[in-house]
């Protein structure tokens, strides 16, 4: 799988041959560590983030030089993954915003919150405590 990253960060994930989660509410699927089957997608995402904070259409010697692609080999349990393309986990998933969404009514600072996809997930995975692996 590929991971787009800033340059600096990869070259440490690289060092220490141990990946870095992202982490916060921000985060389009909650904490953890974005991988994709194509390397395309981690060229996109890439290209996105140095739109983000550039004028204009990155030059390919400038996204490389702040941004690079890892190759990842993963392993994992497929019996502990968590996937949105699954009805049944879809379900859940969406049970849990809408009980997220209905609890936030009691409280004015939680009506205010942005209930995010990302904030759900982490909420799910960190309290409720399910799966380990996220796929979508």
């Amino acid at each position: 799988m590929y991971h787009g990253t800033k340059t600096q960060r990869g070259r440490r994930i690289l060092k220490n041959q141990k990946m870095e989660y992202s982490r916060g509410d921000g985060e389009w699927l909650g904490d953890g560590i974005y991988l994709y089957k194509d390397r395309i997608y981690a060229y996109r995402w890439i290209t996105i983030q140095y739109k983000n904070k550039h004028s204009g259409d990155p030059v390919l010697k400038d996204l490389l030089e702040e941004y690079m692609i890892l190759d990842v080999e993963v392993f994992y349990d497929y019996e502990r993954t968590f996937s949105l393309l699954n009805p049944e986990h879809r379900m859940e998933f969406l049970k849990a915003k809408e009980a997220c969404k209905r609890k936030a009514g009691f409280s004015e600072r939680l009506r205010a919150y942005n209930y995010t996809d990302g904030v759900i997930l982490n909420i799910m995975l960190r309290i409720w405590g399910i799966a380990k692996t996220m796929i979508w």
